[in-house]
């Protein structure tokens, strides 16, 4: 898991493709520290026009326990689609600490 790496998937998160740029938030995701440097570019994804996109966008920052992931992912918990909140409600279990318990 190297930086080069981050940085060379980061610009498809902003790729016409939706299932790119939810394959690039979730590899991120799983990239940890060197992925996490990009989760302001992944939040991004949470306004998305593709539910699929925005789902692995949540999994992604809780992955990477950006911290403001948690209150992000709580706002899902009301979202219209049970996908999205089942998505949201992973995402805050994966997290730890004072702002997941608080979302």
């Amino acid at each position: 898991k190297d930086q080069r790496y981050a940085a060379a998937v980061a610009p498809l998160l902003q790729d016409p493709h939706l299932a790119v740029r939810s394959a690039a938030a979730v590899t991120l995701g799983q990239m940890g520290d060197d992925g996490a440097k990009f989760a302001v570019g992944v939040a991004v994804l949470l306004k998305d026009h593709e539910e699929t996109v925005r789902m692995s966008a949540v999994c992604a920052l809780s992955q990477m326990q950006a911290q403001f992931g948690a209150d992000q992912a709580a706002a899902y918990l009301r979202h219209a689609l049970p996908e999205v909140r089942a998505a949201a409600a992973l995402a805050l279990g994966g997290m730890h600490g004072v702002d997941a318990q608080h979302a």
